[in-house]
């Protein structure tokens, strides 16, 4: 079978945006239709890859009736595992209705706001945080807290990574506040 975004998860994940696809993650993922990700026992791979021979839940015939799949949104409505899940079914809807180019742009300029966070404000505690941020919030709005955090940060020379981490956390804490977004893993 050939695999055109391997970036994707199969159940519509962006792998980009997960904590443990980063190049500075300890046990780095390369995503469930990775061969790493094809050998693990996920229900996903099991079923699409290589029962159904899809690439994506979506485009198997049984998808609407599918008890996986569903199970799998219907708890990422109300909790998380290592990644976030919140907009796991938006996401879906998204790919469905704009087609998947269009939610790789999307990605694409997540990936970069999430890629500059972690080069410029991660204190080495941070990825799991800036990977739900980059998922959660709009990316304009990153974006604008990221120039409130540089602006502060090029009017003090004596910030350290930690006070810098710090100060972006509160910037975006308050706006996630302001917005209704959870920052937190939902257990």
């Amino acid at each position: 079978m050939v695999i055109k975004y391997p970036e994707i998860g199969i159940c519509g994940l962006s792998c980009r945006l997960c904590p443990n696809y980063q190049p500075t993650s300890t046990n780095p993922c390369h995503g469930c239709k990775s061969a790493q990700g094809r050998a693990i026992a996920c229900p996903f791979v099991a079923c699409a890859i290589k029962k159904h021979e899809v690439e994506f839940c979506w485009d198997c015939k049984e998808a609407l009736t599918c008890k996986i799949w569903k199970t799998q949104r219907e708890f990422s409505l109300l909790h998380d595992t290592f990644r976030c899940w919140q907009t796991l079914d938006k996401d879906i809807t998204f790919e469905k209705k704009n087609g998947l180019q269009q939610f790789l742009f999307a990605q694409t300029l997540r990936t970069k706001l999430l890629e500059k966070m972690l080069s410029d404000f991660d204190e080495g505690k941070s990825t799991a945080y800036y990977c739900t941020v980059a998922t959660v919030f709009m990316p304009y709005e990153i974006r604008a807290a990221l120039e409130q955090a540089e602006a502060v940060l090029s009017a003090s020379t004596t910030l350290t990574l930690e006070e810098s981490a710090a100060l972006l956390h509160s910037i975006l804490d308050e706006k996630a506040k302001e917005k209704g977004y959870n920052l937190e893993l939902r257990k």
